[in-house]
């Protein structure tokens, strides 16, 4: 069982917070209310603040959909902006025998206009691409050539300075 301030939660149920936990002696972990279809929650870890999603398989397309969304202040959906979102985006990816994890610094989600800025109106939503994905249309090449900068297999063996420079490292 998990404690989260007053909240249990089962292991079982959140399968990307029981394999994070497993790596790393994590905090402060913090339900969202919204987006729990993707196991939606916010924890510390090193003086660092992180944010959480599990990806899940498209039956249509290549690739892995999460979302990424807020209620503003009239009730309506809308991308989470440079202000109030967290140091980094860990989007998790498990299926079967296959799992992986991005490891996203918010100055990238910046960068590709998933946050809302004043020059952009972000993303609620969005497909990533593991390293296990291919054939793969031009445009999915592209944003899979990014991500996967920020992808870590977690498939066979754990490379523990590889998952520790994509939490800690490129803020």
């Amino acid at each position: 069982m998990i404690d989260t301030g007053g909240l249990i939660l089962s292991q079982q149920f959140y399968k990307s917070l029981s394999l994070i936990q497993k790596m790393f002696p994590i905090s402060n972990i913090e339900l969202e209310t919204f987006n729990q279809k993707y196991e939606a929650f916010n924890f510390n870890l090193e003086g660092l603040s992180f944010k959480s999603r599990l990806a899940k398989k498209t039956p249509l397309k290549h690739g892995y959909f999460v979302t990424f969304w807020q209620k503003n202040n009239i009730n309506n959906n809308e991308p989470f902006n440079q202000q109030n979102t967290k140091d980094k985006l860990v989007i998790t990816v498990l299926d079967g025998l296959r799992s992986g994890q991005f490891i996203f610094p918010k100055k990238v989600l910046i960068e590709q206009n998933i946050l809302k800025t004043e020059t952009s109106k972000g993303k609620m939503a969005l497909l990533v691409y593991p390293s296990w994905v291919n054939n793969l249309n031009k445009a999915a090449e592209r944003t899979q050539r990014w991500q996967l900068q920020y992808f870590v297999d977690l498939s066979s063996t754990k490379n523990q300075q590889e998952i520790n420079n994509l939490f800690f490292g490129g803020i």
